[in-house]
This record gives C-alpha cells, sequence and structure tokens, in this order.
C-alpha cells in the first residue's frame, strides 16, 4: 500500500521540485479515513478548558511574584538553564528536519521498492510531520504575540507585571505566548506520538525545558504555560489530520492516535537505501 503513493505518480521530468510537487498533489488525492473527526471537539473543549484555568491562576497569583522576585534579583539562576533553554530553539530543528525531508523528496521514493521504500516513506513523514508542527505552530504563536504585545520581564518599565501594548512589533514586547514553550510543546508532542513507550521521558523533559524560560528571565509563567498548550495541542490536531490522510498515523477503534506500520522495524536500512540512489532500485 506504501509504495502506491509514488509508484502511481507519472513523474515525466527529473526536476526533483516537480517530483516533490507530484507526490504532494497525489496525497492529497489519496481516499480519506473519515471515521473520526480531525477535531475532536469535545475533548478540545475539555483540554482547552484546562489550559486556560492554568494560564489564568498563573497570571492572577503568579506572574507578579515572580516579577517581583526577578526585579529583586532573588530567582535563581544557572548557566545550565542558558543552555537548556536553547534546545527549544525552534532554528536546529527546522533546519535538520526540512533538510531530511527535501532531500528525500527530491530523491524521490519510486527509486526504491519493498523494505527501502516503506522506510522512505516513514522518513520522509516523520521529518515533514515534526518540521509542519514546529513551524506553522511558531508562526501562529508570532501573530498572538503581535496582537497582545506584552512586555517581556526584563523590559517592563513600571512595577506592575501585566504591561501589554498591542500591535506591537518588537522583542521586547513578545512575552506571551513564549514561542521557545510552544516550540517545546510542538516536539513534546511529536516525539510523545513517534515514539509513545517514551512519552513520560519526553513529557517530561518538554516541562522541565519550557520551565527555564521565566528562570532566564525572558517569559513570565502564564506565558510558558500557553505557549506549551498551544505548540502540544495544535501538533495533536496536525496529527489527527495526517491520519484522516493515512499517512504515518492511524485512527483507533476508539479514535486516538496511533503510528501506522509502514517502515517500522527496518530503519536499519537506511544506508542501504542511500546506497540505492546511486546504484538502482533492489528490493
Amino acid at each position: 500500500m506504501v509504495q502506491n503513493i509514488t509508484k502511481n505518480i507519472e513523474v515525466k521530468t527529473h526536476n526533483p521540485f516537480v517530483k516533490l510537487a507530484n507526490l504532494l498533489h497525489f496525497i492529497k488525492q489519496r481516499r480519506k479515513d473519515t471515521s473520526y473527526p480531525v477535531v475532536p471537539w469535545r475533548k478540545l473543549t475539555i483540554y482547552s478548558a484546562v489550559f486556560l484555568l492554568l494560564v489564568f491562576v498563573a497570571f492572577t497569583f503568579i506572574d507578579q511574584p515572580f516579577f517581583d522576585a526577578h526585579r529583586a534579583k532573588t530567582t535563581y539562576k544557572s548557566i545550565y538553564f542558558d543552555m537548556l533553554t536553547h534546545v527549544a530553539d525552534s532554528i536546529w530543528v527546522l533546519i535538520i528536519t526540512s533538510v531530511i525531508f527535501l532531500s528525500l523528496g527530491f530523491i524521490s521514493g519510486d527509486k526504491f521498492t519493498g523494505k527501502l521504500h516503506a522506510v522512505w516513506h516513514r522518513l520522509f513523514f516523520t521529518n515533514w510531520f515534526i518540521f509542519y508542527s514546529i513551524g506553522m505552530s511558531g508562526i501562529l504563536v508570532n501573530v498572538f504575540k503581535y496582537l497582545f504585545g506584552r512586555s517581556r520581564p526584563n523590559f517592563v518599565n513600571g512595577e506592575s507585571a501585566f504591561e501589554f501594548t498591542p500591535f506591537n512589533v518588537g522583542y521586547e514586547f513578545a512575552s506571551f505566548p513564549s514561542g521557545h514553550s510552544t516550540t517545546a510543546g510542538a516536539l513534546m508532542v511529536c516525539l510523545v506520538l513517534l515514539l509513545p513507550r517514551y512519552k513520560m521521558i519526553f513529557i517530561i523533559l518538554g516541562v522541565l525545558i519550557a520551565s527555564t524560560r521565566p528562570l532566564v528571565g525572558a517569559h513570565f509563567p502564564s506565558d510558558v504555560i500557553a505557549g506549551l498548550a498551544f505548540g502540544a495541542v495544535f501538533t495533536w490536531i496536525y496529527a489527527r489530520s495526517m491520519a484522516k490522510d493515512r499517512l504515518l498515523f492511524k485512527f483507533s477503534k476508539h479514535g486516538n492516535l496511533l503510528l501506522r506500520q509502514e517502515g517500522y522495524g527496518y530503519c536499519h536500512n537506511i544506508p542501504s537505501m542511500i546506497l540505492q540512489c546511486f546504484v538502482g532500485k533492489v528490493k
């Protein structure tokens, strides 16, 4: 079934960009799995209510004490927090994943058959999933930053933690929501869905990395909760849209997300796949 993705594409050119465009067009035309909705509104409402409550609590009861401590230089700082916070910098994830999925797209999966094609399929859509989830959630969160215009802790002029200048462009007015926390939330859910066996480790790491943002003075606690929640929910919904397209994920009988099995357990064949790029098709 996986091979149909590229076998049914008539590639009449050696132009890699055209190959990639043909692939994406064919995917868009595939039969959809409409067993369950992409957006399960009941679950989304519950998740949103919980996250909004957490943001409200942090905004109302934690942000001001945190800001007072930050101004008084009593918050704990460490070089390790400075290093850990950069793990949630989206640029390195976007560069790595885009290089991989574009390279695979330019090579084109019709070059491989059998297990090697399954490996190509899994690598391509795994990297696309991570790239899109982090990239698009990052773009959208920047729109919210612009709309709210909350001053970062280091740039607040007065004594209040609630200083907003809506529709203002600039780093100093980009506190809410936290972009790094959005990346942490998106990457956390990506890894939880791709490697569910280790989900608790990824959840702990995601929360830990996001929590460094207030500790380095870049955000208020409510900014972090909002960003982490937004990145996580966005990625979850996008994974469900991929399940509808029958790509990488599928719906369980209860409507939850499961990994599809194409290419699973065969990634040790990656060296063979690379070799195949130069010597032709081999099953």
